[in-house]
């Protein structure tokens, strides 16, 4: 049997939670329903009580059928984001900042870069743990970056900056 391909989205209508158990000699799993609002009622796996738990009347999916004959289906997992879902449907934060999706993906496209750069070859051969002290958990307790290291960071700020306000923002 060829595993379907075509993603589904749909809206959970009703839960039914209790329809056995499913056993692979490895694992025992919980056997769930979910009536979505476009007419399909596929059955699911759950390792706990708590992974079914977690699903609300309301909530929207993803997921796939395992198969074209059987009614069992798969959540696709890139696409669902239980309870997270809500919190960036709203677009808020922890601190309840409202931050836009380009925002969410500048701040990711950011975080990486800093990465990137904080981890090449060229950032830590200026490294100079003569510098950097230690607590007696041998935790780092003050500088972290070298002289040297902290003028490149403030370089790549800079020019972060000049980028965005003069080659990204819409003139006014």
């Amino acid at each position: 049997m060829m595993a379907s391909t075509n993603i589904k989205k749909s809206t959970i209508e009703y839960i039914e939670g209790d329809k056995g158990t499913y056993n692979n000699n490895e694992h025992t799993f919980l056997k769930y329903r979910l009536h979505l609002k476009n007419g399909d009622k596929p059955d699911f796996l759950a390792k706990s009580k708590k992974t079914i738990d977690n699903f609300k009347i309301g909530d929207e999916i993803s997921y796939s059928f395992k198969d074209n004959k059987s009614n069992n289906a798969k959540l696709e997992t890139e696409f669902n984001k239980p309870n997270i879902k809500q919190m960036a449907n709203n677009n808020q934060t922890a601190n309840n900042a409202v931050m836009s999706q380009q925002e969410s993906i500048a701040r990711s496209v950011g975080w990486n870069n800093v990465a990137a750069i904080i981890l090449s070859p060229e950032f830590q051969k200026h490294s100079d743990l003569s510098e950097v002290e230690f607590d007696d958990k041998q935790r780092v307790k003050g500088k972290v970056f070298s002289n040297r290291q902290m003028f490149m960071l403030q370089q790549c700020a800079s020019a972060a900056d000049i980028i965005f306000k003069q080659l990204i923002t819409k003139p006014e």
